[in-house]
């Protein structure tokens, strides 16, 4: 898990930038319907898959979605690993209620180190309740 979090801080943030340039409302549209998610593991792991999943489709570069689609397996099983502690799945609340308001405004910079920030939480959570 510690590699897969590791990529997604490379690459996150770029996709997450095209993808906001390309289609803010269609990613707001999705980030709406996380307001009122689940609050299980497999419901937060779905949620982050989908919008990642969303956010590779629309960015300019296709590699992206190909790079995250050879992981799909594994970030499902280990997303739900991830999402068990409630500290986790409130940090990802925070995220996407961030990256929904960035999307309204159009802000695809602001989005773009707001994931960056995130993904790198998320590393520092991951190790946390790993260790």
């Amino acid at each position: 898990m510690t590699h897969l979090l590791e990529i997604r801080i490379l690459l996150a943030p770029a996709y997450t930038r095209q993808a906001m340039e390309q289609a803010s409302p269609e990613i707001a549209a999705l980030l709406t319907k996380f307001v009122d998610i689940e609050e299980t593991p497999t419901a937060f792991a779905r949620a982050d898959w989908d919008l990642h999943h969303l956010l590779t489709l629309r960015a300019a570069n296709p590699i992206f979605r190909l790079l995250l689609n050879s992981f799909q397996n594994l970030y499902q099983v280990m997303g739900e690993r991830y999402f068990v502690p409630a500290e986790n799945r409130n940090r990802s609340r925070v995220f996407y209620s961030g990256l929904l308001n960035y999307a309204k405004r159009g802000a695809y910079l602001k989005a773009e180190t707001l994931t960056r920030e995130v993904m790198e939480e998320s590393l520092a959570l991951w190790k946390k309740s790993s260790s």
